[in-house]
C-alpha cells in the first residue's frame, strides 16, 4: 500500500491530514488506480498541476499549484474547484466542462484570470492546457490542468510599453497644460495599476478628472508620496514633480503615510488611487516611480524650454529696441515740396535675434533728399551694431561729398554710385568685416517731375509704380559692398512723373524657402499694381500683409511718392 500513496512531499502532510472519507472520493484506499496514478503524475511535476475529479469536480495539486491557491490552501484539497475558485470559474468553468463532457482538450495564453488568494481580488494572468483524463472504458474521469502563471510578464509588458509611449508621447510638448492633457489621455483607462489619475499644476485649475473618481474619493485625505527622494527636483518647488498615492487597502504593507494636505500649491502633483487588485509590491512602487520620473523629466524640460523663451523673448524685445532705437524716423523732406515718405521694419518670426536690415532717409544741402534701404548679413546683436556703423557713415559720406566746391550748384553730386564707393572703401579701412547689400538713391525736383539717381550694390530691384498703375523694376547692380573696396560703381536714372510711387525692400520680403528670388519680386509687383489709391503708409501695410509671414528674415521698407498732378 505504500508504493500506492503520494510520495513523501511537504504536500504529502497535508494530504495526510484530509478527511477523505467526507469528500466525494472517499477514503484513500478505495481511490481507483487511474485516480492514484494520475494524481501520482501530478504530484511529481516541478510544473503547477492540478487534477480535476470525478462529476463533482473535487480539486487535488501539487506543491507548486499550492502558491497559487494562496490562503486557501490547504483547506482547497479535496473540495469541488468551483467552490475553491468561484472568481475564477467564469473563465475556466467551460474548459473544464467540455474537457469533461467532449473529451476536448484546450490552452489558454496570457489568459487573464482574478483570484482571491491574498484577501483581495487579484488581477492575474495564465498559461494553461486543459487534457481529459480517459478511463479504460472511455468515460472522461477528470481533467488534468498543467499552467505557468504569467502575471510577471503581462505586466512588465505593458508597464514598458505605457512607459514608452508616455515618454514619446511628451517628448514634444510645449507647455503644462500639453502636458497634463497629453499624460492623463495616455494614463486614464490604459493602465490598470492607475485606476484613478490627475495631474495637478501649480497655477492651473484642476482637471475634471472628479467625474472619473470612485466615489467617496477625497484628496484631502492621508496619502502616500511617492518618489520624493529618489528625485532631487521634487523638492525644488514648482520645478518638482511627485506622485501621490491614497491609501486603498490593506495590501498597502509597511508604507508609511504622510499626514496633512494633498500637496503645496507650487507643485506640481501627480495623485493616483492604488490599485485595488495588485497587490503594492517592489514592480508596482517602481513602476509608479518610473511614471513619476517620466513626468518630471517632462516637466523639467518644459521648465527650462520657458526659461529659455522668456530669456529670448527678452533678448530679442531689447534687440528689437536696439534695432528700432537706431532706426530713427527719416527726416522729412522739408526742403522737397510734393515728396511723401513712409517707412516699415519688420523682424523675422522665426529668430530669436533681430538683423542687420535698415531703412534711411535725409535731406542733403541743395534742396536733395537722399534715401536708402539695406541689409548687413547676419541675424544678431554684432549685425545691428554694424548696420548702425554703416548707415551712420553713409550719411556722413554724403553730407561730405555733397558740401565740397561746387557740388551745390550741380544737382548730380554727390552721386549714390560715388557714396556707395566712398562706402566700400570706409568700412574697409575700419575692419568692418562683413558684406552688405543696399541700394542708395538721390532725388531732386526737376521740370516735369523729379529726377532719380540710384546704384545698387548687390539688393533686390526697387519696384516703381507710375501714375497709370502699371509697374516696373529699376534694374541694374554691382557686387556687395565689402566684396571689392577698389571697385568702380554705377549710377542709373529715370525720371519720375508726379504720382509715381517708388518701393524699396530688403530681400527678407521676396526670399522664401524653395523659391526664386525673381518669384518673389513678381509678388511684389502684383501686390503694388494698379494701388495708386494707397498713400505710401498704406501701401506698406498692403505689401507687407500680401507677402507675409516673413519666418526667416527681417524687412526693412521705404515707399515714396511724387505728389500728382495738380
Amino acid at each position: 500500500m505504500e508504493r500506492d500513496r503520494a510520495p513523501r512531499r511537504p504536500i504529502a502532510t497535508h494530504y495526510d491530514q484530509v478527511d477523505w472519507a467526507a469528500t466525494p472520493l472517499g477514503p484513500r484506499d478505495a481511490w481507483s488506480p487511474l485516480l492514484r496514478s494520475t494524481l501520482d503524475l501530478v504530484l511529481r511535476t516541478r510544473f503547477p498541476a492540478s487534477l480535476v475529479w470525478g462529476e463533482e469536480l473535487v480539486l487535488l495539486y501539487n506543491e507548486a499549484y499550492a502558491a497559487r491557491v494562496g490562503a486557501k490552501h490547504p483547506a482547497a484539497l479535496g473540495r469541488p474547484a468551483p467552490a475553491v475558485f468561484p472568481e475564477a470559474w467564469g473563465a475556466v468553468g467551460p474548459l473544464v466542462q467540455r474537457a469533461m463532457s467532449a473529451g476536448e482538450s484546450s490552452s489558454l495564453q496570457d489568459a487573464a484570470i482574478p483570484l482571491d488568494r491574498r484577501g483581495f481580488l487579484e488581477e492575474s494572468f495564465f498559461s494553461a492546457s486543459h487534457s481529459p483524463v480517459v478511463a479504460e472504458d472511455g468515460r472522461i474521469a477528470g481533467v488534468l490542468e498543467i499552467s505557468v502563471e504569467t502575471t510577471d510578464q503581462v505586466r512588465v509588458r505593458r508597464r514598458l510599453q505605457v512607459l514608452g509611449e508616455l515618454a514619446e508621447a511628451l517628448a514634444d510638448v510645449q507647455d503644462l497644460e500639453e502636458l497634463s492633457r497629453t499624460a492623463l489621455r495616455l494614463l486614464r483607462d490604459r493602465v490598470p495599476e492607475l485606476p484613478v489619475v490627475d495631474i495637478r499644476l501649480p497655477g492651473v485649475t484642476p482637471s475634471d478628472a472628479q467625474r472619473d473618481r470612485p466615489e467617496g474619493y477625497d484628496p484631502e485625505r492621508p496619502g502616500l508620496w511617492f518618489d520624493r527622494s529618489a528625485h532631487p527636483a521634487a523638492t525644488a518647488g514648482p520645478t518638482g514633480l511627485v506622485a501621490w498615492q491614497s491609501l486603498a487597502g490593506p495590501h498597502l504593507g509597511d508604507v508609511e503615510p504622510v499626514r496633512g494636505p494633498l500637496a503645496p500649491t507650487d507643485q506640481a502633483v501627480v495623485i493616483c488611487e492604488v490599485s485595488p487588485s495588485i497587490g503594492l509590491d517592489v514592480a508596482y512602487r517602481q513602476f509608479l516611480r518610473l511614471v513619476a520620473h517620466t513626468l518630471t523629466q517632462a516637466f523639467a524640460r518644459i521648465g527650462a524650454l520657458q526659461r529659455e523663451r522668456d530669456q529670448a523673448a527678452g533678448d530679442r524685445a531689447m534687440s528689437l529696441e536696439l534695432q528700432r532705437s537706431l532706426l530713427t524716423s527719416p527726416v522729412a523732406a522739408t526742403d522737397l515740396d510734393g515728396v511723401e515718405l513712409a517707412v516699415r521694419y519688420e523682424p523675422a518670426a522665426s529668430r530669436e535675434q533681430v538683423g542687420g536690415d535698415w531703412h534711411d532717409a535725409f535731406c542733403l544741402p541743395g534742396g536733395r533728399l537722399m534715401v536708402a534701404v539695406g541689409d548687413v548679413a547676419g541675424h544678431d546683436r554684432h549685425a545691428a551694431g554694424v548696420m548702425a556703423q554703416v548707415r551712420n557713415l553713409t550719411r556722413g559720406i554724403a553730407h561730405q561729398a555733397a558740401t565740397g566746391p561746387g557740388v551745390l550748384d550741380d544737382p548730380d553730386l554727390p552721386g549714390p554710385a560715388q557714396v556707395l564707393e566712398h562706402l566700400d572703401a570706409a568700412t574697409y579701412a575700419f575692419r568692418v568685416g562683413t558684406v552688405t547689400t543696399c541700394v542708395l538713391a538721390t532725388l531732386h525736383a526737376e521740370e516735369g517731375g523729379h529726377r532719380l539717381r540710384w546704384s545698387s550694390a548687390g539688393h533686390p530691384p526697387p519696384v516703381l509704380l507710375l501714375p497709370d498703375g502699371s509697374v516696373t523694376t529699376l534694374e541694374g547692380s554691382d557686387p556687395l559692398l565689402g566684396m571689392d573696396h577698389r571697385l568702380h560703381r554705377t549710377d542709373h536714372e529715370v525720371l519720375l512723373a508726379p504720382g509715381s510711387t517708388l518701393l524699396m525692400y530688403t530681400d527678407g520680403l521676396v526670399e522664401r524657402r524653395k523659391q526664386l528670388l525673381d518669384e518673389g519680386i513678381d509678388r511684389v509687383r502684383a501686390a503694388v499694381a494698379g494701388r495708386t489709391d494707397l498713400a505710401p503708409e498704406a501701401l506698406c501695410d498692403h505689401v507687407l500683409a500680401a507677402l507675409a509671414p516673413y519666418e526667416d528674415d527681417d524687412v526693412a521698407m521705404l515707399a515714396l511718392r511724387t505728389a500728382p498732378p495738380q
